[in-house]
């Protein structure tokens, strides 16, 4: 079972009437490879929307991170995409001075949905959760739904505590 981390992460969710009127194109319940693109660094991390609107982040040849937590929202009647992760990282060594700590990063990611063929794909920019309004990064995400199977049993998620 995975439990996520909700308070730290808060996305604006329609109530529970309007969340099943989206705009034209629908990207609940699917999995996609998301292309990060921040300073000269680029990353691609597998990720699942699930319909409750939160974010399974898996696999990545990225930094190893320890855990994530994530939500993501279409605004209503749009294909306005907005998604935040956290991921905590945990480095250091308890034998030194500084010793061993956990730390987490947030990003916000805005874009827009587009079909290509018959899968969805979003483009859009990265913000740092705590200042949205300094961009840090580009972002693409692909719809990688038919090559995954058993995505959940992948995912690290933040523990609930």
């Amino acid at each position: 079972a995975f439990h996520l981390l909700r308070p730290a992460i808060s996305v604006s969710v329609p109530p529970a009437a309007t969340t099943t009127s989206l705009g034209a194109i629908r990207c609940e319940g699917k999995t996609y490879q998301l292309e990060e693109r921040e300073d000269s660094e680029i990353c691609t991390t597998e990720v699942h929307l699930n319909p409750d609107r939160s974010v399974l982040v898996g696999e990545t040849d990225g930094p190893y991170f320890e855990a994530s937590a994530g939500e993501w929202n279409v605004a209503p009647g749009t294909n306005d995409f907005t998604m935040r992760i956290q991921k905590r990282f945990r480095t250091g060594q308890s034998s030194t001075d500084m010793g061993e700590f956990a730390f987490d990063v947030y990003r916000v990611y805005r874009g827009d949905m587009v079909l290509v063929g018959d899968s969805v794909a979003i483009t859009g920019i990265m913000t740092d959760d705590h200042d949205s309004d300094k961009e840090v990064g580009f972002f693409n995400m692909i719809d990688g739904t038919d090559e995954k199977d058993g995505y959940e049993g992948r995912a690290r998620s933040l523990r609930s505590t």
